[in-house]
């Protein structure tokens, strides 16, 4: 378990804590100019949403490679967010409140348990790229993934 970090964190720009045997997002306070956080490959089953509330100036969220089911609908506090990268989790779906992040551009969810396509990536008007590969969903030509192929194509993006 990483100690808080609130209070230390006024100007950091980048936190970059992957590889390490951490179970929960850590205490940040406030952190206004975090833009990267990165959690990749350490052993997180769950996040707090409590800890995303400060985050909202970060722009790259990556947690792939971790054991998620799910991720908070807390996810809306991060308003800045531009690319979600939760590949290689347990995950089924995604939250609601992913709508609610206005800069969203990229979500790498490959290589999880989606039969689907999630809902809320059909909320998001912003959307450029989705990465569905290693998916059951992957391939689908079900009406949903049409419309979200239109949708990114129309943001200059795609889907695979």
């Amino acid at each position: 378990m990483l100690p808080s970090l609130a209070g230390v964190t006024a100007n950091l720009e980048q936190l970059q804590l992957q590889d390490n045997p951490l179970t929960e997002v850590p205490e940040l306070g406030t952190a206004p100019k975090l833009a990267l956080l990165d959690m990749n490959s350490c052993q997180l089953a769950a996040v707090d949403p409590a800890r995303l509330t400060a985050l909202t100036a970060v722009t790259n969220f990556n947690l792939k490679g971790n054991q998620l089911a799910e991720l908070p609908e807390g996810i809306s506090a991060m308003q800045s967010l531009e690319i979600l990268n939760v590949g290689a989790n347990q995950l089924t779906g995604l939250p609601s409140g992913l709508a609610q992040c206005p800069a969203l551009k990229v979500v790498l969810i490959n290589n999880n348990l989606l039969e689907q396509v999630p809902p809320v990536l059909l909320q998001v008007s912003t959307i450029q790229r989705v990465m569905f590969k290693g998916c059951p969903v992957a391939g689908s030509e079900s009406p949903e993934m049409e419309q979200l192929e239109g949708v990114c194509k129309r943001n200059k993006g795609w889907v695979r």
